[in-house]
């Protein structure tokens, strides 16, 4: 069954005058870089914000590896709590750790090992993953509020306590495809010479129409067909921007 998908050409359509790596130099901005973790290689996405939530992707890459990694957020002046990383591939290799959330921050980087000091480096960035349920319940100076995302707090060891940004699937694909990507949200733009492979991957996500065969309720779900590490990374932006408040 296929389902609704966005088109290349409104994909383009978000496109500026601008190209890959050029940002804004003038006003008041904000960097966040988002991480999708694969086996043996990491996928990136660098986007700037401006007031009013507009943004415009300045990267969409490979890197080889956290070191890589780190040396990019150096090189574009990227403060650590404005780089988000995905922890769901350590999730799934480890399916029967009760820690495996901690365990995977701390694969994934979030504590590396510094050569020079010969311990582990704290390195202040986010760990975050993608949830199945829709919205949260939590509580904000002891008062229940419903958000679309939470805080997960766990101790990896003595001293060393860690955070991780648990984050709905299911509202932040929406907004990423029918708010950002649509046009009807924030202005959301990509540059003029955007890689293929990233259109390409944006178009794997698919909206698919269910029916409940008992009640005759529609509702719908999102379902990825191929590869989608830089819709993931967008989505994780849409987060990122709540979280930073951007």
């Amino acid at each position: 069954m296929r389902g609704e998908k966005a088109e290349e050409s409104d994909i383009l359509s978000r496109c500026g005058d601008y190209t890959v790596g050029q940002g804004w130099t003038e006003g008041k901005q904000a960097a966040i870089l988002t991480v999708d973790v694969q086996k043996g290689y990491l996928v990136t996405v660098l986007r700037q914000y401006r007031p009013g939530r507009e943004s415009r992707l300045i990267h969409a890459c490979r890197m080889l590896d956290f070191v890589e990694l780190e040396n990019f957020t150096n090189e574009h002046n990227i403060p650590a709590e404005r780089v988000f990383i995905d922890t769901a591939y350590g999730d799934q290799d480890r399916p029967n750790d009760d820690n495996k959330s901690l365990v995977a921050c701390h694969a994934h980087g979030v504590w590396m090992w510094d050569p020079y000091t010969q311990q582990d480096a704290w390195k202040g960035w986010n760990p975050m993953i993608g949830h199945r349920a829709k919205e949260f319940n939590v509580m904000e100076k002891g008062v229940p509020v419903t958000k679309h995302w939470k805080i997960e707090v766990k101790v990896l060891g003595p001293g060393k306590a860690v955070h991780r940004y648990l984050w709905s699937k299911f509202q932040y694909t929406e907004r990423l495809y029918l708010s950002s990507i649509s046009g009807d949200g924030a202005r959301w733009t990509l540059p003029k010479d955007v890689p293929a492979e990233y259109i390409r991957q944006i178009q794997n996500v698919e909206r698919v129409k269910i029916v409940d065969p008992v009640t005759h309720a529609m509702d719908y779900k999102w379902i990825e067909r191929g590869r989608h590490d830089y819709p993931d990374c967008e989505k994780m932006q849409e987060v990122a921007a709540d979280i930073c408040g951007v």
